[in-house]
């Protein structure tokens, strides 16, 4: 690094100080002043910041991933936000934008923040915060963090993000030393705050949450959700009927929030664009013609979530079932899809068995069908989105601290349910539809897996108990208060 070089970076880094409240507020505060809500995941990140300021040396780290347009940087600048009021220095680095300004590493960054502060990190007398977002932009960020951490663990406290989860967690040097969190996107109750200021009492989710998951048949479930229907009901008034579908088709994503349909759309396929061609490059070793095939493949998976690996690379890409495999291990890995596993009684029998992805932000799926067109029937495009959302909700019970050991499956089988949730050994069916057809599906997957008690998400408005088959009929939009 020359002396010019080094000469920007250190007027670039005093500009970067000397601007944190007011680059943080362009994040945490609307055109009037007044804070963005936070999302529910800000309380669990920014706690491990105050147990460090509190003595507590359980971590010194955290990585945040998620997809792009998720809101990592939001609640790094939230977090940041909130310890400028604190004795503590700070420090926000943008790894995207130092490496494109300078064409230098984040090792020569915080090597010159050193000269300036006029000591080491391990000999601060205040404790650091340091922000590093983007990490994956630099490809020693790993080792030059973990530097930091062996040198100053009682000193700094490193939060990290980046969009590609798979170079993140793959990273040999954080491995075992920090503490990880998967930002999912918008859960209804979260759309609902941040775009309308219509929180949801977390008493209610949670009351929700455990009569779906911890009750022993269909009728205790039935009798612990009518009696929060009166809550449920008086959140619902308030609330645009509109709004679920909308959170539905374009609201998963907070970046998306503010955005005409069209905008949406988009946006959310440049996103797909950016995730394809930087972080799955960046990460994989695939040949630049798989590459280019990956968005015809996403395009397929829209209409058909159930995906056959060797129909789909003989007949239709010209690729082998093992690329096609890895490229989809790719979009899980990246944050971009869920993988349902068949429900079997052994994993051998699982792996033979038809895969099912969703979208882990069913907006991509909508942006795709924008984008490509579709043959599908607007009801069963709908429905694909529905069960998109179904499993999104599904997933975050399955990663929440809360509820650990959750396994998600699905009956494949022609005329099974969509989802087999397994939680404290027990089984769970769940089918997302309407009417008789959901009822036998249900039955069908229930002969196999034993549940405990079945679930049918409909759009009916009310709650109703079928004894004869241990059934519960949920109407969708309690379903996504949880």
């Amino acid at each position: 690094m020359n002396t010019e070089t080094k000469e920007k970076i250190e007027i670039f880094l005093r500009e970067q100080m000397a601007n944190t409240s007011a680059v943080a507020e362009q994040y945490t505060m609307d055109p009037s002043g007044n804070q963005y809500p936070k999302r529910d995941i800000f309380a669990q990140v920014k706690a491990y910041a105050d147990d460090f300021l509190g003595g507590n040396m359980t971590y010194s780290w955290c990585v945040v991933t998620g997809l792009r347009g998720v809101g990592k940087t939001t609640v790094l600048m939230q977090i940041l936000s909130e310890m400028t009021r604190k004795e503590v220095d700070t420090l926000f680095l943008s790894v995207d934008r130092i490496t494109e300004l300078f064409n230098v590493s984040l090792f020569d960054v915080l090597r010159v923040y050193e000269e300036m502060s006029g000591s080491a990190f391990e000999n601060r007398e205040k404790p650091l915060i340091l922000f590093i977002d983007e990490a994956q932009y630099d490809k020693k960020w790993g080792i030059t963090l973990k530097d930091v951490y062996d040198r100053a663990k009682r000193k700094v406290f490193i939060y990290v993000t980046g969009s590609s989860a798979l170079h993140l967690h793959e990273n040999k040097d954080i491995v075992r030393r920090e503490e990880s969190v998967k930002m999912l996107p918008l859960s209804f109750t979260e759309y609902m705050t941040l775009k309308n200021k219509k929180p949801l009492h977390a008493g209610i989710q949670k009351q929700i949450r455990t009569a779906l998951f911890e009750s022993a048949d269909a009728d205790v479930v039935y009798h612990k959700i009518t009696s929060l229907e009166s809550e449920i009901k008086k959140y619902y008034a308030s609330i645009d009927p509109s709004e679920v579908k909308k959170y539905i088709k374009m609201g998963s994503l907070p970046s998306m929030l503010l955005k005409q349909p069209e905008e949406a759309f988009n946006s959310c396929n440049r996103i797909l664009d950016r995730i394809i061609g930087e972080d799955i490059t960046q990460t994989s070793n695939f040949k630049i013609g798989t590459i280019k095939k990956a968005p015809t493949v996403l395009y397929l998976l829209a209409s058909a979530d159930q995906i056959s690996y060797e129909s789909l690379g003989k007949s239709v890409l010209n690729l082998s079932r093992h690329t096609i495999k890895n490229l989809f291990d790719a979009f899980v890995g990246a944050g971009m899809l869920q993988h349902i596993p068949a429900y079997t009684a052994s994993h051998n029998a699982q792996v033979r068995q038809r895969s099912k992805f969703l979208f882990i932000a069913p907006v991509f799926r909508s942006a795709i069908f924008k984008k490509g067109g579709s043959t599908l029937s607007p009801e069963v495009m709908y429905g694909k989105l529905l069960e998109d959302i179904v499993g999104l909700t599904l997933h975050r019970v399955k990663v929440s601290p809360e509820t650990p050991d959750v396994t998600l499956t699905y009956d494949a089988k022609d005329g099974g349910a969509d989802f087999v949730v397994n939680f404290g050994g027990k089984n769970i069916v769940i089918e997302v539809s309407a009417g008789s057809k959901s009822l036998r599906q249900v039955k069908q997957t229930a002969k196999r897996a034993n549940p405990a008690f079945s679930v049918v998400i409909d759009n009916t408005t009310t709650v109703s108990l079928d004894s004869e088959n241990n059934t519960i009929k949920i109407p969708l939009e309690y379903f996504l208060l949880m």
